[in-house]
């Protein structure tokens, strides 16, 4: 199927390698390419969301007059209805550089439109070796892709609250990542606790195209004393930086 990309960034360029695979696949950014197909069967967004997201895509809609619409990008909920018809959501996951690798282990989330919509998503996906879980609210993978991001920065905000804790207390921090990693976690899953396992992450300072950025979306649509935590520790995580003359290495492509 014709297909066009829109956004040549880290997201888009790894779908336009992944669905090469199995159709005609085309990307650009803002400005039209020479080699540009015109009319296409499927257009994918994947530009970072903006006031003008929603004018922006119904702009493409209108130029390339796909058969379907795939938004990638992470959105504020209610986004993708306001697209148009034809339109559904499907976030993201995988990491920073090798994401046209990683991508394809995870299940791609196909939400909202209607069943023909899905099911051509669906079809056009698997033919990618992607496997597809069908969701009727598009609304639903537009909230869950925010909230997983942000539930990863509020465990690097704890984490580097911990660090806090411990040297208050005169305490080597690494210690709890110790018991975390290799005790507690060996624990649960020798006893098949999943639910009981602790993640294990930097307390880096956070960076990157994800965790606030994701952050900031859900702040306008709903708030939480959560978002300020992790504002204020990830600030405070800076300033211990500088003060100790330190280099880690940021968060990013969570």
């Amino acid at each position: 199927m014709k297909s066009m990309v829109i956004g040549r960034g880290q997201i888009g360029s790894a779908l336009k390698e992944i669905f090469s695979k199995a159709h005609e696949c085309f990307i650009r950014d803002v400005m039209i390419e020479p080699d540009d197909p015109g009319e296409v069967d499927v257009l994918h967004i994947a530009y970072p969301y903006n006031e003008n997201f929603i004018d922006h895509t119904r702009h493409y809609i209108e130029y390339y007059r796909p058969e379907l619409t795939i938004i990638h990008s992470s959105v504020a909920v209610g986004t993708s209805n306001k697209c148009g018809d034809n339109v559904v959501h499907s976030p993201e996951r995988g990491r920073f550089p090798n994401l046209a690798k990683e991508m394809l282990y995870f299940p791609k989330f196909v939400g909202g439109g209607d069943n023909d919509d899905r099911n051509l998503a669906k079809t056009y996906m698997e033919m990618c070796g992607w496997e597809v879980v069908q969701v009727d609210d598009s609304r639903w993978t537009e909230a869950v892709k925010l909230i997983s991001n942000i539930h990863l920065g509020l465990e690097v905000a704890w984490r580097q609250e911990v660090g806090r804790m411990f040297e208050s207390l005169g305490l080597e921090g690494q210690a709890v990542y110790n018991f975390w990693e290799d005790s507690y976690n060996v624990g649960h899953a020798k006893l098949g606790h999943k639910h009981l396992i602790r993640p294990i992450v930097r307390p880096d300072p956070i960076g990157g195209h994800c965790i606030l950025p994701c952050m900031e979306i859900m702040d306008s649509q709903v708030k939480s004393p959560a978002f300020q935590f992790i504002k204020d520790s990830n600030e405070k995580r800076k300033q211990e930086i500088k003060r100790t003359h330190s280099s880690p290495r940021e968060a990013v492509g969570f």
